[in-house]
C-alpha cells in the first residue's frame, strides 16, 4: 500500500532509517537538518512528525545576520511526483557590549518552512528561537528551538496542509555563500514571490 512519504510519524520503520541517515550526515563535514514538527492542523489531535534533510549551508550577511538553509528532495510514493522540501532560518544578531557570536540571549530567528510538488507549493512561516554554536566562517550547529510557524498560503496541489506547526530540531550549515544563495534564489523561484525579506548574493557581472 502506498502511503505519502513526506513526513515520517511515531511507529513507522522509517524512523529508524532517519536516525541512521542523520548519524552518517553529522558524522560527515556536509551540512543536515533533522526537524521534530507538531502539526496542529486537527487542534484536538496534535500530531508529531520528522523531516531529515541531508544538506545544509549558510552565508553571513553585511548586518551580521545569518541566512541558514536546508533542502530535501523525496519521491512522494502516494503520487510519484517530485517533491521538494526547504528549511529557511534567518538568525538575527544584536550584539552587546561583552557579548560573543554564539550568546544564545543574543539570537532569535525568523522561519520560513516550504513544501512545494510539481502541482503546487505551500508556505510556513513564524519565528523562533536559533542558537548557533561554532565560529562564524566555519560549520554552525544550530538548536532551533519554540519555533512556530503558520500556513501563509498555498497555490496548487500539495500532498499534504499541516496547518499551524511547532519546530525544533538542529541545523548544522556549511559556511558556504554560494550554495546557500543558490539555495535562497531556488526557493524565491519556487514560491514566485519575494517573501524572504532579503535578497540572496548574487555572482558578480560579467564585463
Amino acid at each position: 500500500m502506498k502511503t505519502n512519504s513526506l513526513y515520517s510519524r511515531p511507529g513507522s520503520c522509517a524512523l529508524a532509517i532517519l536516525a541512521a541517515l542523520v548519524a552518517a550526515a553529522l558524522a560527515g563535514c556536509g551540512g543536515s537538518a533533522d526537524i521534530e514538527i507538531t502539526s496542529y492542523k486537527d487542534p484536538y489531535f496534535p500530531e508529531p512528525l520528522r523531516v531529515v534533510f541531508k544538506n545544509g549551508s549558510y552565508w553571513r550577511a553585511a548586518d551580521q545576520d545569518v541566512h541558514a538553509i536546508s533542502e530535501r528532495e523525496t519521491i512522494d510514493e502516494m503520487t510519484d511526483e517530485v517533491i521538494r522540501q526547504y528549511l529557511y532560518v534567518v538568525l538575527y544578531w544584536r550584539p552587546n557590549p561583552g557579548r560573543s557570536f554564539d550568546d544564545p540571549t543574543q539570537a532569535n530567528a525568523l522561519y520560513h518552512y516550504v513544501v512545494a510538488s510539481e502541482k503546487g507549493v505551500a508556505t510556513y512561516v513564524g519565528t523562533g528561537f536559533a542558537y548557533p554554536d561554532g565560529q562564524p566562517g566555519q560549520t554552525l550547529d544550530i538548536a532551533l528551538e519554540s519555533a512556530t510557524l503558520r500556513l501563509e498560503s498555498t497555490t496548487g496541489e500539495i500532498p499534504e496542509v499541516l496547518g499551524e506547526m511547532t519546530l525544533t530540531g538542529t541545523m548544522r550549515a556549511t559556511a558556504d555563500q554560494a550554495a546557500a544563495g543558490a539555495r535562497i534564489r531556488a526557493l524565491e523561484r519556487t514560491t514566485n514571490r519575494g517573501f524572504l525579506k532579503v535578497t540572496a548574493p548574487r555572482p558578480a557581472a560579467r564585463t
